[in-house]
């Protein structure tokens, strides 16, 4: 009886603690030079083997101020990228000063820390949604590669679930050059 008892806390133990695993930490997905931010809301370490791609990808949502300082290649708030390195860590495309948070912005990062985790803790699902083409809100901005090729489609995300943000995001891949392309559209 005292052996069920105690596999039986122990799996309530292991089962509770399952959800919050699937979210990754800032540390195992962000270059070092990233991860004291707390603009980075990781979301998932997703495997691309479903696409015929051989690789792991962090998805990450990035709140930003609405400033456009610090972006670089024509970027900013709603188009930018992440490198993908070799140990699997990401570094984002943009310079860390676009990460600035003025006073006006601080209480929605604020409030969007807290709902993301108190989302990670309670949550049973992943926010990621994989239809096979973009459910763009305004007009498609599939990005291209340099090439001119459209990037892969990976999926979309509906941040308000998780965020102060009404914002739709959506993840391409351009596996030649191991470039995460984020997109966010809003309502």
């Amino acid at each position: 009886m005292k052996i069920i008892l105690v596999t039986i806390i122990i799996s309530m133990g292991l089962f509770s603690c399952m959800k919050n695993d699937n979210f990754p930490k800032k540390e195992t997905v962000l270059v070092e030079e990233f991860k004291s931010y707390s603009n980075f809301f990781p979301l998932e370490i997703l495997n691309l083997k479903k696409f015929g791609i051989n690789k792991k990808i962090p998805i990450i949502y990035v709140f930003f101020d609405h400033q456009e300082e610090g972006f670089t290649n024509n970027d900013d708030i709603d188009h930018f990228s992440f490198t993908l390195e070799i140990n699997g860590k990401v570094k984002p495309t943009f310079k860390k000063s676009s990460l600035k948070i003025s006073d006006s912005y601080q209480k929605y990062l604020d409030k969007s820390n807290i709902k993301f985790n108190k989302y990670r803790n309670e949550s049973n699902h992943k926010p990621l949604s994989f239809p096979e083409t973009p459910e763009w809100l305004q007009d498609d901005e599939t990005p291209r590669n340099s090439k001119n090729i459209s990037m892969k489609f990976i999926c979309q995300i509906d941040s308000d679930e998780f965020t102060e943000d009404d914002s739709r995001m959506f993840v391409f891949f351009d596996n030649e050059k191991s470039e995460i392309r984020i997109i966010y559209q809003r309502t």
